[in-house]
């Protein structure tokens, strides 16, 4: 099965979980950018664009309008929504995708900002409903069960590498 983890990672974590999920699922990882989040102003840009439900411009790699069997997107949860790139992607190139997946990444879960309304909304904005989705915690990320909750993640999907 051909597949695509397409993410996009301000800090590095998204990153990880992304460059894991690429190697056990055989997949091949890409990375979108933001411009409008670049360091200086773009930490100004960012809550606005969160709280507002913005979609700012993004960069998507060209390995993103190929046809693949399975794309797995990818982001940070910001104030328990999902960053704006992720809700960029959705809005505007996702629509050829067979099959989808999500995935995200997060400081960990509240009452106030549970990254399930992150999970929700990416789903709402997806073209097609998503096969599954996973919600990888800083615990998960930097503590000694990521390799763990990648294949409970992968055991979601059906995929087998």
């Amino acid at each position: 099965m051909r597949t695509l983890i397409l993410y996009y990672s301000r800090t590095g974590h998204t990153r990880r979980v992304a460059e894991l999920l690429a190697e056990q699922l055989a997949a091949t990882p890409a990375e979108m950018t933001c411009r409008a989040y670049s360091p200086g102003l773009g930490a100004l840009r960012q809550p606005f664009d969160v709280l507002l439900g913005l979609s700012p411009p993004i960069e998507v790699p060209e390995l993103a309008t190929q046809d693949w069997d399975l794309v797995i997107i990818g982001g940070p949860v910001w104030g328990a929504r999902p960053a704006p790139p992720l809700r960029s992607y959705l809005r505007r190139c996702a629509a050829s995708h067979r099959q989808m997946a999500i995935f995200v990444t997060c400081n960990g879960t509240s009452r106030r900002y549970p990254p399930e309304r992150a999970i929700a909304e990416m789903t709402a904005l997806a073209p097609t409903r998503p096969v599954a989705s996973h919600i990888f915690t800083e615990a998960h990320i930097s503590g000694p069960d990521l390799a763990a909750q990648a294949a409970m993640f992968q055991q979601e999907l059906g995929v087998t590498s």
